[in-house]
């Protein structure tokens, strides 16, 4: 555990958080979501742009 600056729940402030054993910062459930929300949409928009590149190669 460690302290913390940041912002959390729209107030900025110094927090009390757990850290792993190499001192990085753990996510918060919320966090982690968030991050994982946007990983899959990075990886929708690649998958829309390769469907997209097979369509205009197989003429569709």
């Amino acid at each position: 555990m460690g302290f913390w600056k940041g912002k959390y729940l729209q107030r900025e402030d110094l927090y009390l958080r757990f850290f792993n054993e190499k001192y990085e910062l753990i996510p918060t459930h919320g966090e982690f979501a968030e991050q994982r929300a946007e990983q899959e949409k990075q990886r929708a928009d690649k998958l829309e742009k390769e469907l997209l590149e097979l369509k205009k190669k197989l003429g569709l």
